[in-house]
Formats: structure tokens, sequence, C-alpha cells
């Protein structure tokens, strides 16, 4: 049969180890914009997303290179412009950030 949210709550109630796979997806309904869907991508009006933005002001050729290891080492000022750009926001914990925070308070929730 179908496993209900009950169902799922009362096994992840009993397991002494989860391990939780997700996307940077499960952040985006909190108001936290994902890079590669559609809220990182370009606005409706055309006008450049906070990738985009970020990335222009610091001169990287594209929004990839806010993320990439070389680019931090040489200057990490853009990656810390766009965090500071994202603690800006006005984000609230979803019911998954929720989920994921009861888990690692109760030492359940494994680290890769």
């Amino acid at each position: 049969g179908d496993t209900t949210a009950t169902d799922a709550a009362r096994i992840l109630a009993g397991a002494s180890a989860v391990l939780v796979l997700v996307g940077a997806d499960a952040s985006e309904s909190s108001g936290f914009p994902c890079f590669p869907s559609p809220a990182g991508a370009r606005p409706v009006d055309g006008s450049p997303n906070l990738f985009e933005r970020v990335a222009a002001r610091h001169g990287l050729a594209t929004p990839e290179r806010l993320f990439e290891m070389s680019s931090f080492v040489a200057n990490p000022a853009p990656l810390y412009d766009l965090l500071h750009e994202l603690r800006r926001r006005e984000c609230v914990p979803t019911t998954c950030h929720k989920l994921l925070a009861q888990l690692e308070r109760r030492g359940s929730l494994l680290h890769a």
C-alpha cells in the first residue's frame, strides 16, 4: 500500500540513524533562491538574477564562478558578498528544515 505521512513519521521516530538526501530546492519555498531553479533563473522582466548581479559586480565571467573553489581561493569577496545578500532575505524555515533540525537535535541525522 501507499505510505502516508503518519507512516513516515512513525518510521522516523523509531529510527536510530537517518540519511536524508535533499537538493537545494528544499529551501526555495522558504524564500531562499536556488541557483539552478526557476527562482535562481532570470526574472520574468529579463533583469539579472541575484547570482548574476553578484557575479557581474565582481567581474566574474559566469555566476557559476561564485561557487568554484579556485575563484574563492583567488578572491573570497564575491562569495561573501553573495552570502551577505542572502542573509538579508526574509526566509522562513520549511517543514523539511524543521524535520532536519529535529533529527539533528536527537542525534539521528547521519552526515556524509
